[in-house]
């Protein structure tokens, strides 16, 4: 949240090399507290995030041990805690301040904020409101906006970003909202004409960055590539016309490489605009930006591009939706013997995705492999049977309708997610950074030395320290609960002597409800809105909905131990 609307994205570096030169500075002169001050501000307002945060606390305890009445250190501290995730902490000091400091903005917004991060929506709305109303603040206003598109109050965030936009209409963190708001709204032709006029109008800042989740790169251009891409593959599936479906005859997997000239324009201008923002710009991360250009080259048919941006992608991060569109890409360029060998090891990990043992079944027709489609399709069906013996077992391959409520969907989508979050957090508070690499099953050694080479280079530039984030990061449901299940078996032994965590505590029905969501919503794309049809059903909705209540209990319950 603070990373989308909170953060300086202009001069990223220069802001950069001045926290190296007072870092410098500090190490020389540690009774420099101007310098302390000065670099926890610039750590606090450049891409912030916990590391960060904690180096600016030690900051700004040298410089309170002098100036202990500052406003403005103090306040900063109150956000430091924050982005540590140390709420309570952070909400008691906030009351304080507000107490000692009357009528001071930042006291408020930080108090706003807090209840965002606390998912208290009315509590924030509140304190955003009548502190918007009285101050007038821009970064106030876009927290306040924030709260209004949660609260799905989307005219009034639209309102409030127009008249921050009056004052300031360069303001590029407002206009990143509005065309956030827009596209909500499903105004893209608006969201279009916005940001294409703003990168007219101001095209030193088409390419600022902005942060998403502390880490993900976002451009005006990255912004409007989404956009395009979005209204592509919505009107393709209003249109009917997909680059794959299957075949009612005989259960094949076909790909269609046809699209309208309309459609196609659509996402040459999302290539267009990804290209533009990635160029020269190797110091970051753009596996984001990477991916929406992979997906664009693989809708307009040129399937051999989009290969060599898999195989980037894939370089840096084991991700089952990567491998499973590298699997779809082969198919399509009719290497077929590669689809066999990696849709077999994918199928070992994730049995459960349809549209990999489609494609498999339709490479074997292709073969002529007659026998060994006749195998795996008794297979599947003997799988399909033994995980719900009340559902049929003819015509697998078909894509069954289900009667479904979209915005129950939603919920049990963003239910998971949730779920996934808080689990994260649960599993990054139990494990120290060696348990979890051990634990871990699904990576290997390099996997673990590479990230550990690229997290000891990012510390020498950001002088943060390295933690748990990005280990903890690229768990999914799937490998939570292999984690979660090895460290119960392990804490379990009587010999075991190492350090004793919550999890053994997770009782029994919690693990099998887990195990559920795991077998059935392993992977992010099988909560993704393309393949609702496929994966929800209302029964299934119900259980999600329960297990999920009562795991998040379970949780909850865990942290007060």
């Amino acid at each position: 949240m603070d990373s989308f609307f909170d953060n300086n994205i202009s001069e990223d570096i220069t802001i950069e090399e001045k926290i190296k030169n007072l870092t410098e500075k500090i190490i020389k002169n540690p009774e420099d507290h101007i310098s302390c001050k000065e670099q926890a501000r610039l750590l606090l307002n450049n891409n912030p995030n916990e590391g960060r945060a904690k180096i600016a606390l030690e900051s700004l305890k040298k410089f309170l041990d002098k100036e202990p009445e500052d406003i403005e250190a103090n306040c900063l501290v109150v956000r430091a805690l924050r982005l540590q995730g140390s709420l309570d902490d952070a909400l008691s000091m906030a009351e304080r301040l507000k107490t000692k400091f009357q009528n001071t903005a930042i006291i408020y917004e930080e108090l706003g904020r807090i209840q965002i991060q606390k998912e208290n929506y009315d509590a924030a709305y509140e304190i955003l409101s009548s502190s918007y109303r009285k101050y007038n603040n821009d970064r106030i206003g876009r927290a306040f906006t924030y709260v209004l598109l949660v609260l799905k109050k989307k005219e009034q965030a639209l309102t409030v970003c127009n008249n921050l936009l009056n004052k300031k209409p360069d303001d590029a963190k407002t206009v990143f909202m509005k065309i956030s708001i827009l596209c909500l709204s499903e105004k893209y032709n608006e969201a279009i004409e916005l940001g294409e006029t703003f990168i007219d109008e101001y095209p030193e800042k088409s390419n600022e960055i902005s942060y998403q989740n502390f880490k993900d790169p976002v451009t005006f251009e990255i912004l409007l590539s989404r956009i395009y891409q979005s209204v592509g593959i919505s009107m393709l599936k209003s249109e009917k016309s997909r680059h794959l479906y299957v075949s009612k005859n005989n259960n094949e997997f076909v790909v269609k490489k046809d699209i309208s000239l309309k459609i196609k324009k659509l996402f040459e201008k999302s290539l267009f605009h990804i290209d533009n923002s990635i160029s020269d710009r190797s110091e970051y991360d753009w596996s984001k930006a990477l991916s929406i250009k992979q997906k664009s080259l693989t809708w307009l048919g040129q399937f051999e591009e989009s290969l060599v941006v898999l195989d980037e992608l894939l370089q840096n991060k084991r991700n089952y939706d990567l491998i499973r569109e590298k699997i779809f890409v082969l198919f399509c360029l009719k290497r077929y013997s590669e689809v066999l060998k990696i849709s077999e090891q994918y199928l070992k990990e994730l049995p459960t995705s349809k549209l990999v043992r489609k494609i498999r079944l339709s490479t074997l027709l292709n073969l002529g492999k007659t026998h060994e489609y006749d195998n795996e399709l008794k297979q599947m069906q003997a799988y399909r049977k033994k995980k719900d013996p009340k559902k049929p077992t003819q015509n697998l391959i078909k894509d069954e309708k289900i009667n479904y409520s979209q915005d129950t969907v939603t919920q049990a989508r963003d239910g998971i997610r949730k779920l996934e979050k808080e689990l994260k957090d649960f599993l990054r508070e139990n494990l120290s950074r060696k348990m979890f690499i051990e634990l871990d099953e699904l990576h290997n050694t390099n996997y673990y030395e590479d990230l550990e080479k690229r997290r000891e280079a990012k510390s020498k530039l950001s002088h943060q320290p390295t933690g748990l984030n990005d280990f903890y990061q690229e768990m999914d449901l799937g490998t939570m609960y292999f984690t979660i299940i090895k460290q119960r078996k392990r804490e379990a032994k009587e010999k075991y002597d190492g350090p004793k965590s919550k999890l053994s505590l997770i009782s029994k029905d919690q693990i099998n409800n887990l195990e559920w969501l795991r077998e059935n919503f392993r992977n992010p794309h099988d909560h993704s809105e393309n393949d609702i049809e496929e994966e929800f059903s209302d029964m299934t909705i119900q259980k999600i909905k329960i297990f999920i209540h009562e795991i998040r209990a379970a949780i909850s319950n865990l942290k007060h131990i």
